[in-house]
């Protein structure tokens, strides 16, 4: 095993994280300041709670408006990314382990179109998706079920053609249950919600990567804008 881990680790994870405190309550898992510095001896670290900004109530009333557009049939739909640079939008089904393609108004991005792909055996659970940038035109996802990461070629240049799978990475170490992934530079940070771990793995040398204890059934793991702790 690689020793070029930051020195600053903590093991934990929380599970309470949900989606509306996601951005407020970040743990941190250590500074990654770099791809090399990905594995080294544990350490510990101390979470702090992060000062938060007091924003005043904007002048007079807000007015949102939600758009629904219906989606092709399926018992859970989870993640949606969007395209940079195409007027696409990505949306995956775990149920069925389908990717769908939404057509998006270049000038309003109102959807105009939708077609779902299969994407791995239908039992796999496609879940985790996210843009890379050492990729372009690619998104890594997860196989929540059969326990691999993707690196996918969603063909967002042909609205009709089926996205491809170029390349699979298997969950190292016996980590289980692939969710929620990102990439940060040459690392993926993966959360592990079947065997309650945080995995960050070297997409270049996979083979370079730590398993980080966490509490139970983890969701989401960040880097902080500023401090660049996970």
């Amino acid at each position: 095993m690689d020793r070029r881990m930051d020195r600053h680790i903590d093991r934990r994870v929380d599970r309470s994280m949900d989606r509306r405190t996601f951005h407020s309550r970040l743990l941190s898992l250590g500074t990654l300041a770099a791809a090399g510095t990905l594995l080294g001896p544990p350490a510990t670290a101390t979470a702090e709670p992060r000062p938060r900004e007091v924003l005043s109530p904007p002048a007079g009333p807000s007015r949102r408006t939600v758009v629904e557009y219906d989606l092709p049939p399926a018992e859970e739909t989870h993640e949606i990314v969007k395209m940079p640079d195409r007027p696409m939008a990505l949306v995956s089904q775990m149920s069925n382990s389908r990717l769908v393609k939404l057509g998006l108004d270049p000038r309003t991005e109102q959807v105009t179109a939708v077609k779902a792909f299969p994407l791995g055996p239908s039992d796999a659970m496609l879940h985790g998706l996210a843009v890379s940038s050492r990729h372009p035109g690619r998104i890594w996802a997860t196989h929540e079920g059969a326990d691999r990461l993707l690196l996918v070629d969603p063909r967002a240049d042909s609205f009709e053609a089926a996205p491809r799978i170029e390349r699979e990475i298997a969950v190292p170490g016996g980590g289980r249950g692939p969710h929620y992934v990102n990439e940060y530079g040459d690392v993926l940070w993966v959360t592990l919600k079947g065997s309650d771990q945080v995995l960050a793995l070297d997409h270049t040398r996979p083979e370079r990567h730590r398993l980080f204890d966490a509490k139970p059934h983890p969701i989401f793991a960040a880097r902080h804008p500023v401090s660049g702790d996970f």
